[in-house]
């Protein structure tokens, strides 16, 4: 399942980073419209803060799936 999903998400990829450059440019109309490059960098970052932040819980919480 995990490669189905990693092909799904190379494959979408390129409209998912329009999608968020265009609401970016909704939200924001008075300020340049983000490369590619800064869309996907700032995924990559709240992608890792999010792993940051799950793997704290579950630190916290080590038998929660018990």
């Amino acid at each position: 399942m995990k490669e189905q999903l990693i092909q799904i998400i190379m494959a979408q990829s390129p409209a998912i980073v329009a999608g968020i450059k265009a609401l970016f440019k909704e939200k924001h109309p008075d300020l340049p419209e983000p490369t590619s490059e800064e869309v996907i960098a700032a995924e990559l970052e709240v992608f890792g803060k999010s792993v940051i932040v799950d793997d704290a819980w579950l630190a916290a919480h080590p038998d929660w799936n018990k």
